[in-house]
């Protein structure tokens, strides 16, 4: 049988593909909704059903109409494959044979007993199905998912112990023993045949002092979640471990064991080096609470904490957005380290309930996975800040204890004292870091209630001010007819943006994400270059570690006409997060900076990767036809072209006002221009 047409990536993260092309999902609930159709099983589904499953059956109307703009998007993206979806009055259906998944292929081969059929089914297991959609405040399909989720990673588990089984007898303490004993750790801590196959791996390297390492971590997982201790087998291989140990040199902090990359692939790249100075990762923190509705609150929680600690001048701090892409799965320390350049990982639990919140920390030496530090910290949820600054001071106090106070102090800074408005906030940021229209709008009006619950809340203005800059530059306006006929800015988002954009300058001036969120707004929605730069100096001055400050300075250097210094600051970026899901907003404006530098070639190769990272940005697609179109490769500027018109129907027009208001550099802006229309993009 041929292979479907569509296929459809569910596990560890979403994407939708037809013979090699990205199809983009306007939104997500429409891919949390061709998700569930496409592994949906039984008859027909009912409209009904789906409308409570994504939208709630209290909104039952606007539920319906939601259902039908989405199976329209979905007939849109599928395009000659949409005879596939097929929508009767009370029910919709998917064709299991139009779209393949992910998911199907790798139950199919977790079904077999044959053991290459079961590698086959550990290598398709690339994470956890669909993280990250929590955010979608769907209870229903929320429910599902976890059910799913479970499933699948049983399914993963009880496979990978057959592959490690029979790893165990051909090649006892080898390289392909070692991955899968990493990749079922990462399922589940507790699976003692895992900890003993690298056990026995870190002594057939001669590193015996890691072997025992190994043993203390399962013997510590075991401790906490069951209260039990290690088998009979375990302990024996510890005990002649520990005859080995007292036989050999103590063994040196590296090994000789290369940590495959996140998903179980191989790193196509080498890892970045440690810095010449503290370093730090916090990664995602585990919500324990009762309720999956309070998934913000952890991760809220993780990202004032790294803001917190990158305050300290003195500590490289690896970027929140970049540590997220580990959220949802059980990571080993040492690949984290080795893959993010750093030396330190934190990482925690959160649990709400009620008016209580308890904050438990650990702190690992990533080269050695041994424990550095570990505590708990409880308290009413009114004082949830000072638990923050309790765990600053307590982290800052053990890898450097001759801190001084005051950069402790610094770190303190709270962004609201009104936990509505905070809450508000942390719902609006994911809908902001891929943004659509209907995200955008969403993401005001929670904004707007934060700015209401607390007024001098300068984060929630920026954001706000920020999330209408988006919609001008993309063509998401409050009237699109007027788009469509020629205008090239929608002066009623300029009226709503500007004042929230100076208000949080004004009110932010000791918060460096809001001066520099607010920076993007001033420039984007009212062309003041000189107020963006005095606030990005000022943010870069209180965060030198943000990579989002960071990057955002080195655009604003774009702006103005800086090359040189833009290309240092987002190269610097890119360093402080080299996973940021931002990368195509920080390599956009490398590819800028290069085109003002007439270094097309590296232009091209920046906006390229820019485009792969998101192709929905226009900032990407302009900047790549410019560096074809001058680097005499015009067919290939064109075919881009032709991308971007069907990828940005609303936005894809040459608008030289708007190329001229952004950019003060004359020569750059005739470029784009010359070459956007040479391109074939109309005026």
């Amino acid at each position: 049988m041929s292979k479907p047409p569509v296929r459809l990536k569910l596990l560890g993260g979403f994407a939708l593909c037809s013979y090699g092309s990205v199809l983009a999902l306007p939104t997500r609930k429409t891919e949390a909704l061709l998700a569930y159709l496409v592994l949906a099983r039984g008859p027909p589904l009912r409209r009904e059903a789906l409308v409570r499953l994504l939208w709630g059956a209290h909104r039952a109307e606007q539920g319906r109409n939601s259902l039908r703009q989405a199976l329209t998007a979905l007939r849109r993206c599928l395009g000659p494959w949409a005879v596939a979806l097929t929508t009767g009055r009370e029910t919709v259906t998917l064709d299991p044979d139009a779209v393949g998944s992910d998911v199907r292929d790798f139950e199919h081969l977790a079904a077999s007993d044959h053991p290459d059929d079961l590698r086959a089914a550990a290598a398709l297991y690339r994470g956890e199905l669909l993280p990250g959609f929590e955010a979608l405040h769907a209870k229903g399909f929320e429910e599902w998912r976890a059910r799913e989720a479970i499933r699948l990673r049983s399914l993963a588990g009880v496979a990978l112990l057959t592959v490690l089984a029979d790893h165990e007898q051909r090649e006892p303490g080898g390289g392909a023993e070692e991955a899968v004993a990493r990749q079922l750790l990462e399922l589940d801590p507790l699976q003692e045949p895992a900890h003993r196959a690298l056990m026995r791996r870190y002594a057939g390297l001669g590193q015996p002092a890691l072997a025992l390492a190994q043993y203390e971590r399962c013997r510590d997982h075991l401790a906490s979640r069951l209260g039990a201790a290690p088998s009979p087998e375990t302990e024996r291989l510890r005990e002649a471990l520990a005859v080995a140990c007292a036989a050999a040199p103590a063994a040196g902090p590296g090994i000789a064991v290369h940590p495959s990359a996140p998903g179980g692939a191989e790193a196509s790249v080498m890892p970045p080096p440690l810095p010449d100075r503290p370093s730090l990762v916090v990664l995602p923190f585990q919500n324990m609470s009762s309720d999956p509705e309070q998934e913000y609150f952890a991760d809220g929680m993780v990202e004032d904490l790294t803001t917190a600690l990158s305050r300290i001048r003195w500590l490289f701090v690896i970027a929140r957005n970049s540590s997220f892409t580990y959220k949802g799965r059980a990571v080993d320390v040492r690949q984290v380290g080795h893959e993010l350049g750093v030396r330190y990982v934190l990482e925690g639990s959160v649990r709400r309930a009620g008016g209580r919140v308890r904050i438990g920390c650990q702190l690992v030496e990533a080269t050695t996975g041994a424990h550095v530090w570990a505590e708990r910290f409880e308290g009413d949820l009114a004082d949830v800040f000072e638990l923050q600054d309790r765990v600053t001071e307590a982290v800052a106090g053990v890898i450097e204890p001759s801190i001084r106070l005051a950069e402790i102090l610094r770190a303190r800074r709270k962004p609201t004292e009104s936990l509505d408005a905070y809450d508000l906030h942390l719902r609006a940021l994911p809908l902001l870091e891929a943004p659509t229209r209907e995200r955008c709008e969403e993401a005001e009006r929670l904004l707007a209630q934060a700015i209401q619950a607390d007024p001098g809340f300068a984060l929630a203005r920026a954001l706000a001010a920020h999330s209408r800059a988006l919609r001008e530059m993309q063509g998401w306006w409050h009237d699109l007819a007027a788009h469509r006929t020629g205008a090239w800015f929608d002066p009623r988002l300029r009226e709503e943006g500007m004042p929230l954009a100076r208000q949080a300058v004004a009110d932010g001036r000791d918060d460096a994400t809001a001066l520099a969120t607010a920076a993007r707004a001033l420039i984007w929605l009212g062309q003041d270059r000189e107020g963006a730069l005095a606030a990005t100096e000022r943010a870069l001055t209180l965060n030198p570690n943000s990579a989002l400050v960071t990057a955002i300075r080195g655009h604003v250097c774009v702006y103005v006409g800086r090359a040189e210094e833009a290309v240092g600051h987002i190269r610097r970026a890119i360093r402080l997060s080299p996973l940021d899901p931002e990368m195509s907003y920080f390599l956009s404006g490398l590819a800028f900076a290069h085109l003002m530098q007439r270094d097309y070639e590296a232009a091209r190769a920046a906006a390229s990767r820019a485009v792969q990272e998101q192709p929905g940005r226009a900032a990407g697609h302009r900047t790549l036809i410019t560096a074809l179109h001058f680097l005499d490769r015009r067919d290939e500027a064109m075919a881009e072209a032709v991308r971007y018109r069907a990828l940005a129907p609303n936005g894809h027009r040459v608008v030289p006002e708007r190329i001229a208001w952004l950019f003060a550099d004359e020569a750059m802006v005739a470029s784009v221009i010359e070459a956007t229309r040479a391109a074939g993009l109309p005026d």
